[in-house]
């Protein structure tokens, strides 16, 4: 009498379960990398909107446009940035150069961002 195999051998579902488990793992991986590239994405963004709020604070309250530098403290979201505000003069008599450096406080991330004015 023939016995018939109706199912999968041991080896077999060896391998099956090997081929599962890197799959496993590389889908885990892809989803920690996602993860991550979100938690920078987040954070970048915070910063950049924390430096177009401080500027557009510092243009809407300068009543007139002179060379000058200031430096502060902005909150926003939980965390703190420092910033340092300039505004440099131009080859260009009318113009002026507004340059807004904004860093995390504890020394990671930074951003720059660069706008001109008129004179007064």
């Amino acid at each position: 009498m023939r016995r018939t195999d109706a199912g999968f051998s041991l080896i077999e579902m060896l391998v099956a379960l090997s081929i599962l488990a890197i799959a496993g793992m590389a889908l885990m991986t892809a989803t920690q990398q996602s993860t991550r590239g979100s938690q920078i994405i987040a954070s970048r963004s915070v910063l950049a909107l924390a430096g177009e709020n401080v500027l557009n604070s510092a243009l809407i309250e300068q009543a007139g446009y002179r060379p000058s530098s200031d430096q502060g403290r902005y909150e926003m979201a939980g965390q703190a940035f420092d910033w340092t505000l300039s505004v440099l003069p131009t080859p260009d008599a009318g113009l002026l150069r507004v340059q807004l450096d904004i860093s995390e406080v504890d020394g990671g991330r930074s951003h720059q961002i660069v706008t001109f004015r008129r004179a007064s």
